[in-house]
């Protein structure tokens, strides 16, 4: 993504479908909000529903009773049962609601007049709502009661008292009417001059049986036109367009702007059915209308339409009670803030750029495009906290620098081995072991490369470091005449595979032999887990199911697997910028299946491991290797990497630095985890305090109290000395900095 203008915004809002319409409401010409109707129904909120039903009818009394139900001929219940009986829970409303008086607002009265000849319901209601935008209307009855046609159509279906109630209406709205008073053909100028706008409720002037289908409006633009023979809902939602386009027509606005959705339309609004149980029609025992409990029953069954595919497999939406199309609307109105606080910076880093939203978006919507753009944004305007990333950053570094960073050259090398820097710091035993294997395999042609693919400089929005890591990788390769790059790493081999276009990248498996896979899984059950980097590589995950068959074991997927498999909370270092959030995903992912979980992604192991969930990466089957199988801390990791350095470099004049001795105990060494403090970090500042003796001295208890600034953070550490050997007692930062006068 380039960019998040207004444009841009408005064409990634319209791939998300969660706002459109339901069936329901598309169908019905004056869009009643049916989902909510039946959401308050089904609570018996009788009186809530009538409001909200009220404020869409103009007549409901008239129509609770006579609708002719076009919104049952969408709805998706009658797929597993039959459709929502949805005049019966009208009607219910009605009868068991209490009537609430609507706020009189004084609106202030304008000086158009409008004349309506004929009372049919799209008349009537056109002037109520005419009057009620403030204009005078003249009505014109025909016969000596207002609304008689009415009466005489619908003499069977509904009572006179019915009919009076809500044609009173009419009356109370202030509109002026004539009864016995008929359009004269003679009269036609003398009524254009005396009105600003002429209706005509139905064949009443032939001449004027022309109109414009979306405006309502003849040629002769003061002239307005309300078609026969249409529903009593119809009339109703006529009635409102009508008064729609007169009140336009004075304001010298665009007739035809934004008018799409008037009446009956198309929605593209997606739900799934999937889990959704038969149920069908609740039946009135009194063969007319519902008793209070029977339209609870049945406003129960609607399944309230929603899409929200994404929102079910995303445990960031979920955490922010969220969908894309809301969240990249915060996002542009956060980089949009010139000043103030920017209150979404903690949902745009919490993402995990993983790519599932657009994988199951019936339109194709990614928000992780969206955060990672925003999190660019945030780096180059300096918008970004310090604090959000720094870590992540600092290990990539580390992972690139001489502490770590190794090439080893072959004499006849034709391939390169790239690990990856976070299955060096988990296995690195492994590592050694896939290296000695595939040299044994390709007549020792393989070279080696430990490093990091800089993936977590794009993920932290820090573009030019993560540039600066390909540089690296690039150079170095080209410096061995570019050779092929085999890496056990799926979000490496995504990296490079679109980054380094002058070598060919491979997985590890294409080297692969049937004859080294032992039937060591003796058929039984395991959940198959795919990285996020490899959702859309049906090569990769299909390749990695045959040889876990081939190992013996009974591959079950889960409920989110290959191209909409979730994160596990690594990805776009969530377990960074929002630990709990990450605790959430983890959780989520291994209630899936009870079943023990096959990975080949290291941090998707690892972070299983985290919450107990009995995880192994499928080159420990491979190799026959089961190493620690446990997620080593921060601190561990560091000092695996550098040990694996100095073991296959051979280099036994060098010392791990990070092999560091302290004592502390189990919770402490949590705690650390969690504040993300190495024991290097500890150390240091045990060291300074030591040689320039600036700490304090807790006389109650004879702890030492140090602090030390290493690059942007002060770290304070509690400690005593015995035996030559530090015991830590607590440890934590923060980013101020100590000055001493």
């Amino acid at each position: 993504m380039d960019n998040l203008s207004q444009d841009k915004l408005k064409e990634l809002e319209s791939k998300c479908i969660q706002e459109e319409d339901p069936w329901c409401n598309a169908m019905c010409p004056i869009h009643i909000d049916v989902r909510q109707l039946c959401k308050l129904v089904a609570q018996g909120n009788f009186t809530e529903g009538r409001k909200i039903y009220e404020k869409k009818v103009v007549f409901p009394n008239i129509i609770s009773r006579i609708c002719e139900e076009k919104c049952k001929s969408q709805c998706k219940r009658k797929e597993l049962g039959n459709s929502i009986n949805v005049r019966q829970l009208e009607l219910a409303c009605m009868n068991y609601g209490k009537e609430v008086k609507a706020r009189v607002l004084l609106k202030p009265k304008k000086k158009e007049k409008v004349i309506i000849f004929g009372t049919s319901l799209s008349g009537l209601s056109c002037a109520i709502e005419l009057r009620n935008k403030g204009y005078f209307v003249d009505l014109y009855e025909s016969e000596e009661i207002l609304g008689k046609n009415i009466y005489e159509n619908y003499k069977e279906a509904l009572e006179e008292i019915t009919i009076k109630t809500d044609l009173q209406k009419v009356e109370d709205s202030g509109t002026k009417i004539y009864i016995n008073s008929y359009f004269e053909k003679e009269k036609l100028n003398e009524y254009k001059e005396k009105y600003d706008a002429l209706v005509f409720d139905g064949n009443i002037y032939k001449e004027y049986l022309s109109y414009n289908m979306i405006t309502l409006q003849h040629e002769n633009d003061k002239v307005f036109y309300s078609p026969m023979n249409v529903s009593a809902v119809e009339c109703i939602s006529l009635g409102k367009r009508l008064s729609t386009s007169i009140d336009r027509y004075f304001q010298h606005s665009s007739m035809t702007q934004g008018r799409e959705k008037e009446g009956v339309f198309q929605t593209k609004l997606y739900t799934n059915l999937e889990d959704i149980d038969i149920e069908y029609e609740t039946i009135p025992r009194n063969k007319k209308f519902y008793s209070e409990d029977e339209a609870l029953k049945e406003g129960q069954r609607c399944i309230d339409c929603n899409c929200l595919e994404c929102v079910k497999g995303c445990e960031f939406l979920k955490h922010y009670n969220s969908y894309p199309k809301k969240m990249a609307r915060e996002v542009y109105n956060n980089l949009s803030i010139a000043l103030g606080n920017r209150t979404s910076n903690k949902m745009i880093n919490s993402c995990s750029l993983c790519g599932q939203c657009k994988a199951i978006c019936p339109g194709g919507l990614d928000l992780g495009e969206v955060c990672e753009y925003a999190r660019k944004q945030m780096v180059k305007t300096n918008k970004m906290p310090p604090s959000a990333f720094e870590f992540a950053i600092e290990d990539m570094e580390f992972s690139n620098s001489k502490e770590f960073f190794t090439v080893i050259e072959k004499d006849n090398l034709n391939y390169v081995f790239f690990p990856g820097c976070q299955l060096c710091a988990s296995e690195p035993d492994l590592v050694k072991v896939i290296y000695n294997d595939l040299n044994d395999k390709l007549k020792n042609e393989v070279g080696l490369i430990l490093g990091c693919c800089g993936v977590i400089g794009k993920w932290s929005g820090e573009e030019e470091r993560f540039y600066e890591e390909i540089k690296l990788i690039k150079n170095t390769l080209e410096k061995i005449n570019n050779p092929i790059l085999i890496t056990a790493c799926p979000t490496c081999y995504k990296i490079f595979s679109s980054h380094l276009e002058s070598v060919k990248v491979k997985m590890i498996y294409d080297y692969i032999d049937d004859k080294q896979l032992k039937f060591i899984g003796n058929n039984n059950d395991i959940s198959i887990d795919d990285p996020c980097t490899v959702r859309y590589d049906d090569k990769l995950q299909s390749q990695v199911r045959e040889i876990a068959k081939k190992l013996g074991f009974n591959l079950k997927e889960l409920d989110y697997g290959r191209e909409i498999t979730t994160c596990c909370g690594y990805g776009g270092l969530t377990c960074f910028s929002n630990k709990e959030l990450k605790e959430n995903i983890v959780l989520s992912r291994i209630k899936e299946n009870k079943l023990n979980y096959l990975t080949y992604c290291i941090n998707c192991r690892d972070s299983f491991l985290s919450q107990n969930k009995e995880a192994k990466h499928i080159l420990q089957f491979i190799y026959n290797f089961d190493g620690k199988n446990k997620k080593p801390n921060i601190s561990e990791r560091r000092y695996n990497r550098v040990q694996l350095k100095l073991d296959l470099t051979q280099e036994k004049d060098k010392t791990n630095n990070y092999k560091i001795d302290l004592i502390m105990s189990d919770d402490l060494k949590e705690t650390l985890e969690d504040r993300m403090i190495l024991y290097k970090d500890i150390e240091d500042t045990i060291k300074n305090a030591q040689e320039t003796n600036e700490k304090f001295i807790n006389k109650s208890n004879n702890h030492n109290l140090a602090y030390y600034r290493i690059k942007n953070v002060t770290f304070w550490v509690e400690y005593t000395i015995k035996g030559g050997k530090y015991l830590v007692y607590n440890a934590y930062s923060h980013r101020m900095k100590i000055e001493v006068n």
